[in-house]
């Protein structure tokens, strides 16, 4: 470096040409990067204005630019711990908030044992033997106990295929991890610990020494690269982990194929072949197509159903009907509590009977702070019963007489309220019985064009009623699974375009009526463009997120945020620490409802396909921006500025910067274990609504019902990606700092024991959108990614430390992890795409046996023109819900009054023993 100054030139534009950039790494260390090369004189106009912009920017703000990740590295171990505790006692927090809830919210916490009391008789006895235990902890914690001792296969039944396979999945990581943990931590901890710089700086005095974190001394990124003897363990458990992956996945994904030969063929509708391309000549012919079937396998078609045009019409119609069928019932519902709240008010015994008992028992508490709600919700809704009450002409003869009682002018308007609702009943009844009758006589219209001799006559017409598709069940499962296979197989358009075991209830049914072939490709071309974008633009928040957490360098360019930060710790350490973890939350929760409105897009038929297509670009998503993104950059400057100078550099950057984020991940994959499997015992947000809405609302037995069938809602094609990445992050880090492996172990645990409650006492035959398992070979194969970016950091780690052959042999296991991986998709995966075909005699028994309650003609539900109606009335002691379901079913619409009644406080409890499938 030239030495000499010229006089004209400034010492900060003399400095730019040989400072490459300035690095804050803490508050003690900072490191100045120089430029060796020769400065350039033909560099270009364009590469020199770049060149300025990036090191202006680099310059006044002062950032690394490196991975937010980055900024736990050199954490100490009372600053890694303390993190570790705070998430651990927050989760244990939870978990005792949880423990004393589940008795008092059975219906939030415990919905199985009300649905299915006989289902649950065998739990129910097993913490019955816990309570007669003289432990008072073994009785409040019972329930700990009845999810361990819960054998997993059980799960298949009770919670679906999807959820019983991610159970499964959960678990096989658990014992990937564990087993790769009692390997690796023995090895390698001693490895890294022993190496570093420790030993080359005995004869340095102490000012001088680099003091290297205990959490960085265990990890890969304090071994000396130049000594490339000790980095031939981590080539040797590099492949032990890359083996015992594969031994893993392969048994995994036989036992997925033994599984789908024994349970797939056994769900409902999957006798059910929907075929999107019928030719013109058989279109609306059920005889064509029963002669083209049966030509194949004689007499194995059993019914057929053509989609109709007008379906959007029929659901519109149906939907309205049953609109008017909760609205009826909740116009009830409210006449009966009115009346039942009217005979409490005025009967002084019911009072004191309970000041009685007040102090008796937390039981009388919870149901006076539920009289208190319901009363609460009584005094909201006499606002509308005092405007009711002013325009009677009635009112000023009641008010006009002396001494009377403010009590008696409300009791007066409670019953004008239940005259007002009783003609409200009236007039719903009368648009229910319209609007179902306009109903029926479409489907009627419709049910005509069965008839062939009617067909003849309106042969013009017949185009417009139905589309070129049709549901065709057929005498067993596995014919309508070897006619898919066969249809799909012809190079024709056809017959060719079918869809197997689809639910009319998770039916798209808008995008399913979609003729126009060129649509379906532009609308799916533009879904895939605009997720590839999501993907990518999605760094900007990301990187804005990163630059929240670097305020007191962006203070330096922001004016007001520097004097904000000047003026208050406070606030800096909160916008630092709290606002960029609630926005990385935020957008990253919100990432899969737009995936999500994406594949309806794409033109998906059903929900199921909409998780499978979820379930791939969420993946994605993750890997970059909560893996890629978060390790290598907080933006994209860095990025940007790697392919303008020096685009080498960028094989490297795994290598490179995935040590230094070790730390980072550790913490967050237990961090997000223990967050995950608290939030799925506690349901804060389903908690709240509860307490603070529901509580104070009055709302009819069937939306109740609903409530607890659905509650909680899991969309595995969110889920199963999430996991995924986790995985992808212990097997990256496996070898790189294997202290993430019993992380990993703990975390998955912790998940695993969560779902396990929740399919105990919660789940209710899975979800409408289940897949029957094709999520979880999806999942497996992701863990991939893990695999080959681990592969492709050590090789670059490999190179860095110029042991090339270390690194031929890593490049020989990345070829062979690519073989492995195309010949185990070869096998596996096809196989697992088409339900295998099995003797006709075989699975139509098995069918028979398992499979006894299902129609043999497919239901179409709003083309049917069948629709039974049945309002729930709550039972009470006092004969009320008797007369008003009386006076209903003489209306012509039908009432039940044993699903559920009223307690003393106005609430609504199930009978124990009763169906309700409705």
């Amino acid at each position: 470096m030239n030495a000499n100054i010229p006089a004209t030139k400034a010492i900060s534009d003399y400095l730019s040409d040989y400072i490459y950039t300035y690095l804050d790494i803490d508050d003690d260390t900072s490191v100045l990067v120089l430029k060796f090369n020769e400065k350039d004189k033909h560099d270009t106009e364009f590469k020199n204005v770049t060149s300025s912009i990036l090191s202006k920017f680099l310059n006044t703000t002062k950032t690394t630019r490196t991975g937010s990740a980055h900024k736990h590295a050199g954490v100490s171990v009372q600053t890694f711990l303390s993190s570790m505790l705070a998430s651990a006692v927050y989760f244990g927090l939870q978990v005792i908030i949880f423990t004393f809830l589940r008795n008092g919210l059975k219906y939030v916490y415990q919905a199985r044992t009300i649905l299915h009391p006989e289902k649950m008789k065998k739990e129910e006895k097993c913490e019955f033997k816990t309570r007669r235990v003289g432990n008072i902890l073994k009785s409040i914690f019972g329930w700990i106990y009845l999810v361990f001792s819960s054998p997993i296969d059980d799960y298949q039944s009770i919670a679906g295929l999807d959820a019983y396979y991610f159970a499964r999945f959960l678990s096989m990581l658990i014992f990937l991890f564990f087993c790769l943990s009692a390997i690796n931590l023995p090895i390698l901890i001693p490895i890294h610990y022993l190496s570093g710089f420790n030993g080359l700086q005995e004869d340095l005095p102490n000012e001088f020494k680099i003091r290297t974190p205990w959490l960085d001394r265990i990890n890969m990124s304090n071994v000396v690269l130049k000594d490339p003897n000790k980095l031939i363990f981590h080539l040797l458990l590099t492949i032990l982990v890359i083996i015992w992956f594969h031994f893993l996945l392969v048994s995994e994904l036989k036992y997925v194929y033994e599984n789908s030969k024994k349970s797939t063929l056994c769900h409902g509708y999957q006798s059910v072949l929907f075929i999107d391309n019928i030719p013109a000549i058989a279109k609306g012919k059920k005889s064509k197509i029963e002669e083209y079937f049966n030509s194949i396998f004689p007499q194995s078609v059993l019914s057929i159903r053509f989609l109709p045009k007008r379906c959007e019409q029929l659901r519109k119609c149906l939907a309205s009907v049953k609109n008017l069928e909760t609205e009826l019932e909740k116009i009830a519902m409210e006449i009966i509590l009115e009346k039942y709240m009217v005979y409490t008010s005025t009967t002084e015994k019911c009072d004191e009977s309970w000041h009685a008992t007040e102090n008796k028992s937390i039981h009388n508490f919870w149901q006076r702070y539920c009289l208190f709600c319901k009363k609460m919700a009584f005094t909201i809704y006499a606002i509308q019963r005092y405007r009711l009450f002013i325009r009677r002409a009635f009112w000023r003869k009641i008010l006009g007489r002396h001494n009377i009682s403010w009590s008696r002018i409300i009791l007066r308007s409670k019953h004008i309220y239940i005259e007002q609702r009783y003609k409200d009943l009236g007039k719903t009844l009368k648009c229910h019985k319209i609007q179902k009758e306009k109903w029926q006589q479409k489907c009627q219209a419709l049910e005509k064009w069965n008839d062939e001799n009617y067909v003849l006559h309106h042969k013009h017409l017949e185009p417009l009623v139905y589309f070129d598709k049709a549901f065709i069940t057929f005498t067993c499962p596995s014919i309508a699974h070897a006619f898919d296979k066969l249809l799909a197989s012809r190079n024709i358009l056809e017959w060719n375009n079918t869809l197997v075991g689809s639910n009319p209830n998770d039916i798209i049914w808008r995008n399913i009526s979609i003729s126009n072939t060129l649509l379906k490709y532009v609308r799916s071309s533009m879904a895939s463009i605009l997720s590839f974008l999501i993907i990518i633009g999605w760094v900007v928040p990301v990187a804005f997120i990163g630059l929240v957490s670097q305020v007191p360098y962006v203070a330096s360019i922001i004016p007001l945020l520097s004097q904000i930060t000047t003026k208050s710790e406070l606030i800096n350490n909160m916008m630092a620490g709290i606002v960029p973890v609630v926005t990385l939350v935020f957008i990253t929760e919100f990432v899969p409802f737009i995936f999500r409105w994406f594949s309806r897009l794409k033109c998906c038929r059903t929900g199921a396909e909409v998780e499978i297509d979820v379930q791939k670009w969420f993946f994605v998503f993750l890997f970059v921006h909560v893996f890629l993104v978060v390790t290598i950059s907080s933006g994209v400057s860095l990025v940007v500025e790697r392919v303008i100078y020096n685009p080498v550099s960028i094989p490297t950057l795994l290598a490179h910067d995935l040590p230094k984020s070790s730390n980072f991940f550790c913490s967050f994959v237990l961090i997000r274990g223990m967050a995950y499997s608290g939030g799925n015992l506690i349901q804060l947000k389903e908690l709240l609504f509860e307490v603070f809405y529901y509580k104070l609302t009055i709302y009819n037995p069937h939306k109740r019902y609903k409530r607890m069938k659905f509650i909680p809602f899991f969309q595995w094609g969110s889920i199963y990606p999430l996991f995924s990445v986790l995985g992808c992050i212990g097997i990256i880090y496996s070898v790189i700092a294997p202290l993430i492996l019993p992380l990993c172990c703990i975390a998955f645990a912790l998940v695993l024991f969560s779902f396990r409650y929740l399919f105990l006492f919660q789940i209710d035959q899975g979800t409408i959108s289940e897949t029957h398992g094709k999520l979880y070979p999806q999942a497996l194969m992701q863990l991939y990614a893990g695999v080959y970016c681990m592969e492709f950091c050590m090789i670059g780690l490999f190179a860095l430390s110029n042991s090339y052959k270390l690194c031929c042999c890593m490049v020989v296991a990345f070829i062979l992890t690519v073989m492995a991986h195309y010949r185990i998709s070869e096998i596996y995966l096809t196989k697992l795409n088409y339900s295998p075909y099995q003797n006709n005699s075989e699975s139509t028994e098995r069918y028979d046996r398992e499979e006894q309650n299902l129609f043999q003609n497919y239901s179409i539900s709003f083309a049917d023109g069948k629709h039974s109606t049945c309002l729930w009335l709550p039972q009470d002691d006092m004969g009320i819900s008797k007369k008003e379901a009386a006076a209903l079913s003489d209306a012509g619409v039908p009432c039940d009054d044993n699903k559920c009644y009223l307690t003393a406080s106005g609430g609504i409890v199930f009978s124990l023993g009763n169906s309700f499938d409705d």
